[in-house]
């Protein structure tokens, strides 16, 4: 008898829900990413080199902020609400905005979404959206992105999973294999002179063989603000728009 109970828990991110000061041109950035793949058929996995799986230990995904952070604030007012509006111009030097945060906007609600995933010959597998500060060109900020449910645990609810499973067969740990159109991978967004994506997003794909076969996109590139940049692969391709924070 086999007895198991899973924990699904979200990771406090890299970077944890925070205000920045919009003073001095400080700029918040709202990312676009959409991840899709082609409807190819696959090889036997022993005619293809695989790449070498990244390691996201370091990363952690992007959530949502608590529903009592508002999205602006004041630092001259006491009273805060998700409806505040950003002051303009030297007022600027009191307003702190979120940064670092997930919205929950469905992806059925994305045009771009939606036209790739009713395309006969692409599956569309992500979409999210957040808000955060462009990081340095050298040193780029990275996002965890992933449809993989492992994924989503930190090394501690590992931990609190293990302990909470009971096997009678003594197999004391529950893992989630990865399956055909499983991706996972990391997405930055720095500006030094100019702008730039910084792509690197493993997929897996069922080869004939029945083993997994793993293609690899690893860009940085050059973008303009306001408008999609294509990493592509034979395999499949990632979607990366970046947009100046709307008041």
């Amino acid at each position: 008898m086999k007895i198991i109970i899973t924990l699904l828990l979200l990771s406090t991110h890299t970077y944890a829900a925070n205000y920045v000061s919009l003073s001095s041109g400080n700029t918040l950035y709202d990312i676009e990413v959409i991840v899709f793949a082609r409807e190819l058929p696959q090889p036997n996995s022993f005619e293809v080199s695989n790449q070498v799986e990244l390691n996201l230990k370091e990363l952690n995904v992007m959530e949502a902020a608590n529903s009592d952070m508002p999205l602006f604030k004041s630092a001259n007012t006491i009273e805060e609400s998700t409806e505040w509006q950003v002051p303009l111009n030297e007022k600027n030097a009191h307003t702190e905005a979120l940064a670092w945060f997930a919205f929950d906007d469905l992806p059925t609600n994305n045009p771009v979404y939606n036209k790739i995933d009713n395309h006969p010959q692409l599956r569309a597998l992500f979409y999210q959206k957040w808000r955060q500060p462009a990081t340095p060109y050298r040193n780029p900020g990275y996002v965890k992105i992933s449809n993989w449910p492992e994924d989503m645990y930190t090394p501690e609810d590992e931990a609190t999973l293990e302990h909470m499973t009971t096997d009678f067969t003594d197999d004391t740990t529950t893992k989630i294999s990865k399956s055909d159109y499983t991706f996972r991978g990391k997405i930055a967004f720095s500006m030094q002179k100019f702008y730039h994506g910084h792509i690197n997003v493993d997929l897996y794909r069922m080869g004939q063989d029945d083993q997994l076969i793993l293609y690899n996109i690893n860009q940085s590139s050059q973008i303009n603000i306001g408008q999609w940049q294509y990493f592509d692969h034979q395999q499949f391709g990632v979607l990366m728009k970046v947009s100046t924070m709307k008041n």
